[in-house]
């Protein structure tokens, strides 16, 4: 009798492990289409490899609009500019946008799909790191089941060492975000809302490919580093 219940108990942690390992091993590295233009890009605060990237890719005129999500109310686009790469300091500020009100990648999901919707774009690219791009493809999938979402991870700089497993740092973040990922999922799983659009976000975010597929559309996952970026979720 012990013997069972000590098996029954055993199976959620090799479950739990499992999990933890495949979405460690999983996370994706690349961008299947980087030149790929779109109307606008969306970027989550919460490192400033994010920024960074996103500014890039407007300079390289990859979308009309950008919308910087999750800033703090007391940072303005010069702030933000002054702490990037010098080549980024001459962009339109009229081109970027900054969203003061979200919190969390629930919030961003929100906030960024009314500010989708206002423009009329059809289009976007979403940037955040690596780890946290499956999450916020489900957060964003749900809240624009109608607009080309393409997914632009990037790697954080704590992920970039060949022995990051052994970084325990970098452990903390990825297990952090397994965490409120597997929480995501459950809650797209579990709500009841089984239309085509759901079930799409919900297999988006299980496959198990380390490139993620970076059209949305088509289906019919560390704490901030910069003053500017608020606590998030």
């Amino acid at each position: 009798m012990y013997r069972f219940i000590a098996c029954l108990l055993l199976v959620p942690a090799f479950l739990y492990i499992g999990g933890l390992v495949w979405f460690g091993m999983t996370l994706p590295t690349k961008v299947s289409n980087p030149f790929q233009k779109t109307d606008a890009i969306v970027v989550l605060t919460g490192g400033v490899d994010r920024i960074d990237t996103a500014l890039d890719l407007m300079r390289h005129h990859r979308a009309q609009k950008l919308l910087i999500s999750g800033v703090n109310p007391q940072t303005t686009l010069k702030d933000i500019l002054a702490t990037v790469s010098v080549a980024h300091q001459n962009l339109k500020p009229s081109d970027i946008d900054l969203d003061y009100r979200s919190d969390n990648t629930f919030e961003n999901a929100q906030q960024a799909a009314r500010w989708i919707r206002e423009h009329h774009f059809r289009s976007v690219r979403l940037v955040t790191a690596h780890y946290h791009i499956r999450r916020s493809l489900l957060e964003f999938f749900q809240t624009l089941p109608d607009i080309e979402i393409i997914a632009h991870p990037v790697v954080p700089r704590i992920f970039q060492k060949k022995e990051w497993i052994q970084d325990f740092g970098a452990v903390a973040v990825l297990c952090r975000e397994y965490h409120k990922y597997m929480g995501v999922l459950l809650r797209h799983i579990w709500s009841g809302n089984n239309s085509i659009q759901n079930v799409g976000a919900v297999v988006l975010a299980i496959r198990l490919v380390p490139v993620l597929p970076v059209r949305c559309a088509d289906i019919a996952a560390h704490p901030p580093s910069s003053d500017f970026e608020k606590r998030r979720v």
